[in-house]
């Protein structure tokens, strides 16, 4: 899990970081999220993941293992490499308040 800090309207962090580098990776009409939150999902939310690895992301050292999302209801397509669309990285939980109004949570 990387850390995402909140602080008024400005959010910055590791997470932060990875979650800009999935989104372009994600098909145009379809959700891709980190391994970490396909952990924290899959039991929780009825959804199929399918891992497309671990691609290269700018920047990220060791980029984490990509899953892209399908409702239960839709049969899983092969992978097809990237696009543009939408990413899923929200925050799975909070740390508390780290003073001065800024928020510190992982994803």
């Amino acid at each position: 899990m990387e850390e995402v800090m909140v602080t008024g309207n400005d959010v910055f962090g590791d997470g932060v970081n990875i979650a800009a580098r999935i989104e372009p990776k994600a098909d145009a009409d379809g959700i891709m999220v980190s391994d970490a939150i396909q952990s924290e999902a899959k039991n929780n939310v009825p959804a199929h993941f399918v891992s497309v690895g671990r691609l290269p992301m700018k920047n990220i050292a060791q980029p984490p293992e990509l899953f892209k999302v399908f409702p239960l209801e839709v049969q899983a397509a092969p992978s097809g490499g990237g696009g543009a669309g939408a990413a899923a990285a929200a925050p799975a939980g909070s740390s508390g308040d780290s003073g001065g109004g800024a928020n510190t949570f992982k994803i």
